[in-house]
């Protein structure tokens, strides 16, 4: 995934190449590879983009790495909210730590844009950071 020309434009891109990864194998999409950095910091940033939207294929929830606790927040997630899953993808620090890296590669503008939802779903997750 991490090449100069790789870009998904939209979440049906996505889910195009998600369906051509389940027909090629088995195995579950190897979610680690979006935590590490990429050369191509757009591509990587187009891929998280559009796997936050409600309508992709693909799952943080399926590989969270490191979490934050939702014990500590201050207002965790209640049971039966539709915010819920929402909530726990956003308590990854891997997906906020890659996001801010990427930030840092020259993406700030859309980084930003990206976190503003967890930052009213979860205000308390960034200042867990370093709690970690």
């Amino acid at each position: 995934l991490d090449y100069p020309e790789f870009f998904v434009p939209d979440v049906q891109g996505l889910n195009f190449i998600l369906k051509a990864y389940n027909l090629a194998t088995t195995e579950p999409f190897p979610t680690t590879a979006i935590y590490r950095m990429w050369a191509n910091v757009k591509g990587q940033l187009s891929w998280i983009k559009h796997s936050l939207s409600s309508e992709s294929e693909f799952s943080f929830m399926k590989n969270l790495g490191k979490q934050v606790e939702l014990e500590i927040l201050k207002s965790p997630p209640e049971e039966g909210m539709p915010e819920v899953q929402i909530r726990e993808v956003w308590t990854s620090l891997d997906l906020i730590e890659t996001l801010l890296n990427i930030g840092e590669c020259g993406e700030r503008a859309e980084v930003v844009n990206i976190l503003t939802t967890p930052a009213k779903l979860c205000p308390d997750i960034p200042s867990l950071l370093g709690h970690s």
